[in-house]
């Protein structure tokens, strides 16, 4: 319970200060929307290769935007050493974690709301999907979304103090969120196959999720400190 309040206030601390600047927001929506009509633009062929490209630019997309809002998670405790005041505060450091993911899902949740509907549009791609391909293709992105902040956040945290951060942020985490990526795509290709049989795919999702969590919350006490 202290663990979840501490989450909590650091998601509300979050809020606030996004509600001021719109800074990670506006970023995050802006290159998402921007990638999604350069994507059209160049690979909107013909219905079959259409088909074949659509899962990989969308979940691409996605994780690029993501990548993109990573460098700036912790903006607000990077000022002044806040985030070293917050690890020396009574507050666990398993809720200062867990608010960053949950303020990075936030961001990350808006921008596919916008960006995954574009896309389907611009690729005409909405007429192979019924409410049930939505609804699986929907929890899939959520679940693929989770294993990206869930590692993401953890690295953004150890390199926060790093100049180079926003060039080795992306190029640690895409390899470590290769195994969700590809399930991802798979399934989401499968569901534009009209191929509804993705419970396999969504398991392998799940089980990675649950994996990364439990190992970033062991780690990030320790990791954060140094």
């Amino acid at each position: 319970e202290r663990m979840l309040a501490d989450a909590w206030a650091i998601f509300r601390k979050d809020l606030r200060i996004e509600r001021r600047s719109r800074e990670l927001l506006f970023s995050v929506v802006a290159f998402g929307v921007l990638a999604t009509v350069l994507y059209s633009l160049s690979f909107f062929i013909d219905d079959d290769r259409t088909r074949a490209y659509t899962p990989g630019i969308l979940w691409v997309t996605v994780l690029y935007a993501g990548s993109l809002a990573l460098g700036r998670l912790f903006d607000s405790e990077r000022e002044n050493d806040c985030l070293g005041g917050l690890l020396l505060s009574p507050a666990d450091p398993r809720g200062l974690y867990l608010g960053k993911v949950f303020t990075l899902l936030l961001a990350m949740g808006i921008m596919e709301a916008i960006t995954v509907p574009l896309i389907l549009l611009f690729f005409d791609m909405f007429k192979l999907l019924d409410g049930t391909a939505i609804a699986l293709a929907t929890l899939a992105l959520a679940l693929g979304t989770i294993g990206f902040a869930v590692v993401g956040t953890l690295l953004a945290a150890m390199l926060r103090s790093s100049r180079l951060r926003d060039i080795l942020v992306p190029i640690i985490v895409f390899p470590l969120v290769t195994p969700v990526l590809i399930a991802g795509v798979q399934c989401t290709r499968a569901l534009l196959e009209g191929n509804q049989d993705v419970s396999h795919w969504l398991s392998l999702l799940g089980a990675f999720d649950l994996i990364y969590l439990a190992t970033a919350l062991a780690l990030f006490p320790a990791m954060a400190r140094e």
